[in-house]
């Protein structure tokens, strides 16, 4: 039996889904901006050569082969190996290059040629978590430290395995690649294996307050008290209150209020339980209360988000 997974729970409520851009032939001296783009999480590997990444407030970050880059949050970056040049919107690149069918992007005719692999992992909007909303600016995985993690090299191998291989399924294996890298990336994260780990990850790193999330997302439905989660992580109140909020960026009692709207909307969106059944499920002693709370979240209430989803 597999054991209670928070992070896993967050990524299927939230509807994780992967996809591939293009495999993109990049010639010369490139500039190429990609433009904002929601809550999309965009991913560049190198395969060959070599380019830099800039995103907005950072400095540019190298690209060489081997190496991932994440983008979380849908930002505005620039690719290109020469940045003195005019940047050109990647939909004037599509224009002026080619894009075959088979998905392999071409631009720029003469130069040392740098092949990237870009892909995307999205989320259904809606309720934003904080394993999302609180991910860095950008995500680097190194070559080297890809080779000290087995399973990671192993998957970052088939995707430059299978990205020009045109194989049956190939593209099916992509698309799922993409997810697992996220994955695998937030796994790092709440390991602390990488710099600047963000917040609602360190709290799922930290066994004791993980319990009062596993307990959160096993039973919603409960009558939680602060002193109840308290106890789940096996901490006083004071210290647990201190140390969840500190990490999480919110109380314990307001991640309690997300995960039963989080746990809600799914429910409306995928069941045809009655509002007053999901309410229960959701913690809440009546439907009224769990309408009222719902459309103060939402902006609509249950029966009509459930319309709307459908």
């Amino acid at each position: 039996m597999f054991q209670n997974d928070p992070l896993s729970d967050v990524l299927d409520a939230l509807r994780l889904t992967g996809g591939m851009y293009f495999t993109a032939d990049l010639r010369g001296d490139f500039a190429i901006v990609i433009p904002e783009d929601g809550d999309t999480i965009r991913i560049h590997g190198g395969l060959d050569g070599d380019c830099l990444v800039a995103v907005p407030g950072l400095p540019p970050i190298g690209l060489a082969p081997g190496d991932w880059v994440l983008i979380p949050h849908g930002a505005t970056q620039t690719l290109f190996r020469d940045n003195s040049r005019t940047a050109v919107l990647l939909n004037e690149a599509l224009s002026a290059g080619t894009l075959s069918p088979d998905g392999r992007f071409q631009y720029g005719e003469t130069g040392a040629c740098t092949t990237l692999l870009c892909g995307f992992c999205r989320f259904r909007a809606g309720f934003n978590h904080p394993v999302l909303t609180q991910l860095p600016k950008v995500v680097v995985l190194r070559a080297a430290e890809i080779r000290n993690d087995p399973p990671l090299a192993a998957l970052l191998g088939l995707l430059a395995t299978e990205h020009d291989g045109g194989q049956p399924g190939g593209t099916a294996i992509l698309t799922r690649s993409m997810e697992m890298l996220l994955l695998y990336a937030l796994r790092r994260l709440t390991r602390g294996e990488m710099s600047a780990t963000p917040g609602f990850l360190t709290v799922l790193a930290d066994r004791r307050l993980r319990r009062s999330v596993e307990a959160i997302h096993t039973r919603p439905e409960a009558r939680w008290t602060l002193s109840d989660l308290a106890r789940e992580a096996g901490m006083s109140r004071t210290a647990f209150t201190e140390a969840f909020t500190a990490r999480a960026g919110m109380p314990p009692a307001a991640y309690l209020r997300l995960w039963r709207m989080i746990r809600a909307r799914d429910l409306l969106r995928h069941t045809d339980l009655d509002v007053s059944e999901i309410a229960a499920r959701c913690g809440y002693e009546s439907a009224p209360s769990f309408s009222i709370r719902f459309k103060k979240e939402t902006g609509l209430g249950p029966g009509a988000f459930r319309r709307n989803a459908s």
